[in-house]
């Protein structure tokens, strides 16, 4: 199995690339530089008929944020080796590669469901400044109130249950 050649690392910058920039191969992306991560305080993670589930401490309104947190970048050949994150990876496409990311903090931890989802969940670039690394974070938003108690669900985007 021959290795895929990654291309070459996007050049990052905060201003608008010029027009000469835009004609090399090179790709410019614009990144958030300033990140807050955060966790609400009112979820917690308990133990479920699933193994473990993020649930609300008190109730949570339709748009709040409910969870802010770094994700670490992990080719997809390097999960597929390690069997257990099969179950807690996020899955993108970040320049034309496919890569997932292992959500940090509670990010992982959230159970799926296709019908009954009360959350959803984005994935953004940004520019870590004390390293000028690409890297992302995870965030987490009701698209419901959730009431006290109530498990917070996300949509994968895929039945995980399907053997495709």
């Amino acid at each position: 199995m021959s290795k895929k050649k990654l291309p070459p690392p996007p050049i990052l910058r905060e201003k608008k690339p010029s027009e000469q920039d835009l004609l090399s191969d090179r790709t410019y992306i614009e990144l958030e530089t300033n990140i807050k991560f955060y966790m609400n305080p009112k979820i917690s993670v308990r133990n479920n008929k699933y193994g473990v589930g993020v649930y609300a401490k008190k109730s949570i309104h339709k748009a709040e944020v409910i969870e802010q947190s770094p994700a670490i970048i992990v080719p997809v050949s390097e999960i597929s080796k390690i069997s257990i994150l099969n179950n807690y990876f996020f899955g993108l496409d970040m320049l034309g590669e496919n890569i997932s990311a292992i959500g940090l903090g509670y990010s992982s931890l959230y159970n799926h469901s296709m019908e009954r989802y009360n959350a959803e969940y984005g994935i953004t670039p940004y520019l870590d400044q004390n390293l000028d690394e690409l890297r992302v974070y995870i965030k987490i938003v009701a698209i419901d109130d959730i009431k006290i108690n109530q498990e917070i669900l996300i949509d994968y985007g895929y039945d995980p249950s399907s053997k495709e």
